[in-house]
Formats: C-alpha cells, sequence, structure tokens
C-alpha cells in the first residue's frame, strides 16, 4: 500500500504500532525493511521523530486486518479535514 502526505505522524506511527502482524516498509530500491520484531511489536525507533508530513510511504501489511484498519483510519481523517 503506498501512502501519500501524512500530515500527522505521529499519530501514524501510533497506528502502525498498533499493528498485529508483520508490517514492512519498502524503500525507493523496492528493499524491504521489517518494522515489527519477532514479538509483533512495531519498531517505532526506526522513525526518527519526524516534524513535518511523509510525502510518500510504501508499505507491505502481513495481516490484512491492519491493512483494513489503517485504510479507514487514513479514509476518516481525509473525510474529517473537509
Amino acid at each position: 500500500m503506498k501512502l501519500y502526505n501524512i500530515r500527522n505522524t505521529r499519530e501514524f506511527v501510533e497506528r502502525l504500532s498498533a499493528c498485529t502482524g508483520s508490517v514492512e516498509l519498502v524503500n525507493d530500491n523496492g528493499r524491504r525493511l521489517q518494522l515489527n520484531d519477532k514479538t509483533g511489536k512495531t519498531q517505532c525507533y526506526l522513525f526518527p521523530q519526524i516534524y513535518g508530513e511523509i510525502k510518500q510511504i510504501e508499505l507491505i501489511f502481513g495481516d490484512a486486518e491492519d491493512c483494513h484498519r489503517m485504510l479507514s483510519w487514513l479514509l476518516n481523517k481525509s473525510s474529517a479535514a473537509v
């Protein structure tokens, strides 16, 4: 899933931390970086303190329910901003 223009990065990282399945970050070269440790806990330290917005990020969710929750959160945030 490619995501664009994430303005509330703190809440975004908190949502990623709540994922129960595996979450991978895909870099510009197509390499995947596992964001969860073996216990399923998201390694938030991989995201430095981000100020501003994330222009683009590509994530792969191992659990479809995590993907659905993230998409629902993004859609609800977009509709609330209108």
